[in-house]
């Protein structure tokens, strides 16, 4: 009886033990069956956040390459901006409302204050000293006038930019040809000018003298009609050289 009580408590303990091995190699069988979640796993941070890392690192490179593009586009502007202020700088130039002119009549030295005068004919400006009076002649041309004075004026014509210089002094000395067979050669440096030329004829009493001032940016042809006892070329000229177009 022990002997069988002895056999059947080693088969129990045989069939315990085996019955945990049994197990065991289950549990490990189960453990190795099921599929391992990866940490860190790509596909599942995309399924939770809606979108790939990648796909973020694309749109910062995009708005970067935007906020290039933006500021080289407003560089460029300002450039062209300065190379426009600078290819032409009287463009917006703003003048002030008067200004003090010397200048002579008949020989007499005087200084008075001039004051700024728009054409609304030619579209210019210019320093008018207080005796005298800007007025539209015909299209194209103006005429500063002596009050009180009608034999006594200057006409204005602005220039094309790309006037020929040489071609308009003969167009000059034969008009004043008809004056006088004699036309004179004036020294412009006499009447403060310094960009220009000037030719006169005179006819008894009466004097007419053209005037070329050759400013690259105000190109202006002044004609003169005074007198010898009315000689109010002096001004007339300090006056002239103060035009500029609009």
């Amino acid at each position: 009886m022990r002997k069988i009580s002895f056999l059947f408590t080693g088969a129990l303990l045989s069939m315990i033990i085996l019955t945990g091995c049994g197990t065991s190699d289950k549990e490990d069988t189960a453990n190795d069956s099921k599929p391992q979640e990866t940490e860190n796993n790509p596909s599942s941070e995309e399924t939770k956040n809606g979108s790939s890392p990648d796909s973020s690192n694309e749109s910062d490179s995009s708005a970067d390459s935007n906020e290039t593009d933006s500021s080289d586009t407003t560089a460029e502007k300002e450039e062209d901006a300065t190379k426009e202020k600078v290819e032409d700088p009287e463009k917006d130039k703003v003048r002030i409302l008067e200004q003090n002119i010397d200048y002579s009549v008949n020989g007499e030295s005087k200084q008075n204050t001039a004051f700024l005068t728009t054409s609304d004919n030619q579209h210019f400006t210019m320093f008018v000293l207080p005796e005298y009076e800007l007025s539209a002649e015909e299209p194209m041309k103006d005429v500063l006038l002596l009050s009180g004075k009608e034999d006594v004026f200057m006409r204005i014509e602005i220039l094309p930019a790309d006037i020929n210089w040489d071609e308009t002094e003969e167009n000059v000395k034969a008009q004043l040809g008809s004056v006088s067979e004699s036309v004179e050669t004036l020294n412009a440096g006499e009447f403060s000018l310094t960009n220009g030329s000037i030719f006169e004829a005179k006819n008894g009493n009466d004097v007419v003298t053209s005037v070329l001032i050759k400013d690259k940016s105000n190109p202006v042809r002044l004609t003169l009609f005074t007198t010898k006892d009315e000689d109010h070329r002096d001004a007339f000229i300090k006056m002239g050289s103060t035009i500029i177009k609009q």
